[in-house]
């Protein structure tokens, strides 16, 4: 029985173990078995022969390979796909290395579960019921936005392009003689005007996303707690030990969320979305919209303080011209 599969990180201990030369080269014809995988931190020099020579690329992902004469040396990845790839018994070796790592880490992990499963339940539960928070809160925006305000707020998620432009009128005057008699003409343009760009907000579908995550990862701990793992198939344990990993994502993923909400949720960036509305959309429901979102009144005369406090805000950008939607 050949010994157990390993995982390497670190090449001090592949480089003091007895078997493993430094000089060795490992050819398709010298090649053995595998003794593990790994993955370093440090570049290491591929040991492969091949018809046109030794490799000696720098890598640091690979195969610790046994040659026919017992003396283990190392595979990096490229050589491992281009070169050992058309060997069957490499490549049974490398699946089956594969295999016994995955298992190795899926069990290591379904014990550390266990042994914290009370701090694990915790913050999952925790995981959860913020996501729900934060779902309802978003959910609760995108149903109170005005049609074409809402159009613009998946269009420029779908483009990445937020930026908020307006038309401004700009008019001047000209004289023309018209029978004899001098008379002034008045021009009228309409030029864009950039206001802003506006942050973006994240999905209702990412954010249920995040939630279904969330809500997967606490039963799955659950399911595991009270399950026997010896009536468990390693496909089922490997399914619930993954999804229980993923927390550390979700939670990374609901904190990027809360960044962007953050964000979004800036005075001047939320003032914007009065500039993005169409001629259908209720302007007094987005000025309401607009400081529901900041969590302050929005009463007729809120309103309509609100709609003076916006125009001043761009008014040296606006510079008391006409101006309308694009």
């Amino acid at each position: 029985m050949s010994e157990k599969t390993v995982y390497f990180t670190d090449f001090d201990v592949v480089r003091n173990r007895a078997t493993f030369d430094a000089d060795a080269e490992i050819s398709l014809e010298n090649f053995e078995r595998l003794t593990g995988a790994y993955h370093f931190t440090q570049e290491v020099i591929c040991q492969v022969r091949t018809p046109g020579g030794v490799c000696h690329q720098k890598h640091k992902r690979g195969c610790l390979g046994v040659m026919k004469d017992g003396r283990e040396a190392l595979i990096g990845n490229r050589c491992a796909d281009h070169y050992f790839k058309s060997d069957l018994k490499f490549s049974l070796e490398r699946k089956r290395v594969k295999d016994e790592i995955e298992r190795q880490r899926i069990f290591s992990q379904y014990h550390t579960i266990l042994a914290e499963q009370e701090t694990q339940r915790e913050a999952l539960s925790l995981l959860h019921w913020q996501a729900l928070q934060t779902s309802a809160m978003i959910k609760s925006w995108y149903k109170g936005f005005q049609p074409g305000v809402l159009r613009f707020i998946y269009n420029a998620g779908k483009t990445g392009n937020g930026n908020v432009v307006i038309e401004t009128e700009h008019v001047t005057t000209e004289i023309r003689v018209i029978e004899g008699e001098e008379q002034e003409k008045r021009i009228s343009k309409w030029l864009p005007e950039v206001l802003g760009r506006l942050s973006p907000l994240p999905e209702e579908r990412v954010v249920q996303d995040m939630v279904d995550g969330a809500g997967k990862a606490k039963d799955a701990l659950d399911t595991l707690i009270v399950c026997d793992p010896e009536a468990l198939s390693f496909r089922k344990l490997k399914t619930l030990v993954t999804a229980i990993d993923s927390a550390d994502l979700i939670s990374q993923q609901q904190n990027d969320i809360k960044a962007d909400v953050e964000r979004f949720k800036q005075r001047t960036n939320l003032q914007l979305l009065f500039f993005v509305q169409d001629r259908w959309d209720d302007s007094d429901r987005v000025l309401a919209q607009i400081l529901r979102m900041r969590g302050n009144k929005y009463t007729p005369a809120d309103i309509r303080r609100e709609e003076k406090r916006i125009l001043a805000t761009f008014a040296s950008q606006i510079k008391e011209r006409a101006w309308r939607a694009v």
